[in-house]
């Protein structure tokens, strides 16, 4: 894991597993944690994968490409 700061922006690299179709594998994860002006916290995570190592291999119609990017968002509220 590294971690920095740009910004008011906490920049995590770190490395994880991603399991498609019983398919295990390491993936390196960027992770940025901004604090928003009302007291929540947004966490984004991006990843770019290519499908092929994880037995996906339908492209129908040629409309998506081996090298795909994920995005996962949430946003966090104090209760």
């Amino acid at each position: 894991i590294s971690l920095g700061l740009v910004g008011s922006e906490m920049c995590i690299e770190t490395d994880t597993t991603l399991s498609v179709r019983g398919t295990t594998l390491p993936l390196p994860l960027s992770v940025t944690a901004e604090p928003l002006g009302d007291g929540t916290l947004q966490v984004t995570a991006r990843a770019e994968v290519d499908r092929t190592r994880w037995g996906v291999s339908g492209n129908m119609f040629g409309m998506m490409p081996t090298t795909t990017t994920l995005i996962a968002d949430a946003v966090f509220v104090k209760a």
